[in-house]
């Protein structure tokens, strides 16, 4: 992402509430005006269109080169067995790091 995720849920949040205020005051027949632009969202959990990547090591490194330094990280992390898969762990919070 390229802007840390709690600014954007932030935005989100004053766009939401800007156009619930804007809604409220015009009347039912008159033109209402464009709502407030809201920022592109933030993913909630692992299946918001994330990228899902096995690793069999505890550790792992990532090379995202120099044109995505400066952007965040929204990761989710759980424990996972591949021979018996019907006991992984449950996801984490979602963790964001800064590149």
């Amino acid at each position: 992402m390229d802007d840390n995720p709690k600014t954007i849920a932030a935005r989100t949040a004053a766009a939401i509430n800007a156009n619930a205020a804007r809604t409220a005051n015009v009347s039912s027949t008159a033109a209402a005006s464009l709502p407030a632009p809201l920022p592109a969202p933030v993913p909630q959990n692992p299946d918001d269109g994330a990228k899902q990547e096995f690793y069999s090591g505890a550790t792992h490194q990532f090379n995202f080169g120099t044109a995505n330094s400066d952007k965040w990280l929204c990761a989710w992390s759980r424990w996972f067995n591949s021979k018996h898969p019907e006991l992984a762990g449950d996801w984490n919070e979602m963790q964001t790091i800064r590149i």
